[in-house]
């Protein structure tokens, strides 16, 4: 009974180890979804279960302003990637969320990225700049840590890239210093908007991953 409790602790401090790890946030591999809007100011708001960080990933894809009524798509499906179309003169924005439960309440994650020093977003291509930014909520007593930019991939000419977000880079409004390997990560929200002035805006995601090392990625400058 003693031999059997020693390896159910060393068990639980394996998992505990690799919960704790650099590791893929979500490759789209599972959780469909398909939103389609066209009418302006309506949103679709979809939670899906899978094997993506927390095990549930809440989208939330919305439009504003559609001057010519046209069409725009979320799509996740055959295994990925996460795919966005958006129409001429058409603002959107989509939040990619994970640490909320299957009703979309807050479900804290509790993941300590030790030894990582990076959140990177790696895309399969992308048409015109896009507004591009990450929220990552420490702790209940704090607010978000925050990081963005404009990302312009002309220079990728329709070939894959990748985006890292240093975690040294995160601001908070409050001025508290993050420490997301120390005090953990609760919550995660990766936002994308409009960020060309005639709309239009198309691009596919491959990954969501936390890592560490440089490997030639646009980075994400300090807000």
């Amino acid at each position: 009974m003693r031999n059997g409790a020693i390896l159910l602790f060393a068990m639980f401090l394996s998992v505990a180890a690799a919960w704790s790890q650099c590791q893929v946030i979500d490759d789209f591999t599972t959780g469909k979804v398909r939103a389609s809007l066209r009418t302006p100011n309506t949103s679709s708001t979809d939670i899906k279960m899978g094997s993506m960080l927390g095990g549930i990933r809440e989208t939330v894809f919305l439009i504003g302003a559609n001057q010519f009524l046209q069409p725009a798509e979320m799509d996740i499906d055959k295994g990925g990637p996460l795919v966005v179309t958006t129409g001429v003169r058409q603002s959107f924005r989509l939040d990619v969320q994970y640490g909320v439960d299957q009703n979309g309440v807050f479900d804290p994650l509790g993941y300590y990225p030790s030894g990582c020093d990076r959140f990177r977003v790696t895309f399969d291509s992308a048409s015109l700049v896009l507004n591009f930014n990450i929220l990552v909520f420490q702790g209940p007593l704090n607010p978000y840590f925050q990081d963005g930019l404009n990302l312009d991939p002309i220079p990728f000419a329709g070939n894959p890239f990748c985006v890292d977000f240093l975690f040294s880079n995160f601001t908070n409004p409050l001025m508290v210093t993050q420490d997301f390997a120390g005090q953990g990560i609760n919550g995660i929200d990766f936002i994308f908007q409009t960020g060309s002035v005639i709309g239009a805006n198309d691009f596919a995601i491959t990954k969501f991953e936390t890592t560490t090392g440089d490997a030639g990625c646009v980075v994400a400058p300090p807000l």
